[in-house]
């Protein structure tokens, strides 16, 4: 890639998106990374309009407020989700 790395490319080829993070203790955050670290092993997400996911079609997510901080290091996955437009 071009771009400075992966990291840098997945975020700024995805800045429409909304974002899933999977953390490590296996819970997942659903929102829109309003800023996000430059590197993957340091600093914090911002997340807006996050919502915690449940663990099934059963539980509806919880809606936790306008915005969150995230530790990169808790983070072990993360999931683009493009929105669809009506």
């Amino acid at each position: 890639t071009s771009d400075p790395s992966e990291w840098y490319s997945a975020f700024a080829n995805n800045r429409d998106c909304y974002v899933v993070l999977h953390l490590k203790d296996r819970r997942r955050l659903y929102g829109f990374a309003q800023e996000w670290p430059s590197h993957a092993e340091q600093g914090h997400f911002k997340i807006i309009d996050a919502e915690w996911l449940g663990e099934g079609e059963h539980k509806p997510p919880t809606e936790i407020g306008d915005t969150i901080l995230i530790p990169a290091s808790e983070v072990g996955m993360v999931s683009f989700v493009q929105l669809k437009q009506p």
